[in-house]
């Protein structure tokens, strides 16, 4: 008679770790070249984003004149970190749905309120789409926004998983 065992899932570590903050940075890294970016490009080549929306771009950025991407890769990381920190506190039972919602955080908290402010009171961007709270309410831009920051939450997501609990 064959016997089946049932196997408990492992799971990252919960709560705070060096571990969890080094491995979600390193997932949000990885999550931005592999998810992020190709939504961008899926976005792009479907027209839903402009041809200028330029994935895995290279083209020097800020005054430290790194890659774009690079750039993307670094933020995506600190993301990332802290979704190391707190991803067990996420509602939903599976990763790939904490990630999701963590997405949706990413969208509303940064992408819709906090960099808008912070580009105009901080560094005194004047470009309205840029600093437009909410998009500016455009559906088409906000949809953009949110396909790919659900992508990426999704990726990191798993992704962190997949190597927080690879030991």
């Amino acid at each position: 008679m064959l016997c089946r065992r049932t196997k408990e899932a492992k799971m990252p570590a919960q709560g705070f770790s060096i571990r969890n903050l080094l491995f979600g940075f390193i997932a949000g890294a990885i999550a931005v070249v592999v998810v992020h970016q190709s939504v961008v490009y899926a976005l792009v080549a479907t027209g839903m984003l402009p041809a200028t929306s330029i994935p895995w771009n290279l083209k020097p950025y800020g005054p430290l004149g790194v890659p774009t991407v690079v750039n993307t890769m670094f933020w995506g990381g600190l993301w990332g970190a802290f979704f190391g920190v707190i991803w067990d506190k996420l509602p939903g039972g599976a990763m790939w749905l904490r990630g999701l919602i963590y997405g949706l955080i990413i969208v509303v908290v940064s992408n819709w309120t906090l960099l808008p402010l912070i580009r105009a009171h901080v560094f005194g961007v004047t470009n309205a789409a840029q600093i437009a709270l909410f998009s500016g309410g455009d559906p088409k831009r906000m949809l953009n926004t949110v396909l790919i920051q659900m992508g990426f939450g999704i990726g990191l997501a798993i992704i962190f998983s997949v190597i927080a609990k690879a030991r």
